[in-house]
């Protein structure tokens, strides 16, 4: 990526520009993302270690079976209402709560934190209480989708893919940019849901696809005039830009 201020090359990890010294607007953001991934990492391990030293393979076996019972049984008293119940539950949860939940979520949204945004929005879960809280949910479709692609990022900086792993995964890419774009320049026409496009929203999902563009760029290979155009290029065509662009990164790292 190049610096706003002198046009100079740097990474998206440079706290600084190498040339100029000048901030680099994309440092914080790009560095509690990562944090927050390796955190989820580190902790998704340990529980993993914990639960392997703490169950021998009998006392495994045995569990599974009886939650796998336990499951069954469940599910035969409630299949036929499991939607309504789910829904009131949640929807009752998060109504009684409303102003709480809002007050959590401006904030990440305030703050950048998008990640963590999709993360506590999926925790709840927030649609079940749309009326209360509908204004949020395109803002959360956009996290979720920018979510999606650093997932992506941070899996191709550590495995090693093959040509036919990466038309898959030029594919998962191109599928959560079209979901960005739909959101944001295609939802915000109808006026229905112009409680969900206010200026702050707005402006945050602007702010969502800048970051996914120099992640594209950063990590992926995406040139500045390939992002300029990516958003009016058919389906196929984006999709063939990312993948030309991986294998031309992976080639240089070999």
């Amino acid at each position: 990526m190049n610096c706003k201020f002198c046009a100079g090359e740097m990474a998206i990890e440079d706290e600084k520009c190498p040339h100029c010294g000048q901030e680099n607007p994309y440092y914080e953001a790009h560095r509690i993302d990562m944090e927050n991934f390796e955190r989820k990492f580190k902790n998704t391990e340990a529980m993993v270690v914990e639960k392997t030293n703490k169950y021998t393979r009998k006392t495994l076996i045995i569990t599974t079976i009886s939650v796998l019972f336990a499951l069954i049984l469940l599910c035969i008293f409630v299949l036929n209402d499991i939607d309504e119940i789910t829904y009131t539950m949640a929807r009752n949860s998060n109504l009684k709560n409303a102003d709480e939940i809002a007050k959590v979520l401006s904030t990440y949204e305030e703050s950048g934190e998008y990640i963590l945004f999709a993360d506590y929005y999926d925790a709840k879960p927030v649609k079940y209480g749309r009326n209360a809280l509908e204004e949020y949910y395109s803002v959360y479709d956009m996290c979720s989708r920018y979510r999606n692609i650093v997932e992506k990022v941070m899996d191709l900086t550590s495995v090693k893919f093959s040509e036919s792993n990466l038309s898959t995964y030029a594919s998962g890419i191109n599928s959560a940019l079209e979901g960005m774009y739909s959101v944001r320049y295609k939802e915000i026409e109808n006026e229905v849901l112009s409680k969900r496009f206010t200026d702050e929203h707005v402006a945050t999902m602007d702010d969502i696809l800048d970051r996914t563009y120099h992640l594209l760029i950063a990590y992926c290979g995406l040139k500045e005039s390939d992002i300029e155009g990516l958003k009016d290029l058919t389906s196929s065509k984006r999709t063939s830009i990312i993948e030309d662009r991986l294998v031309e990164v992976l080639g240089n790292e070999e």
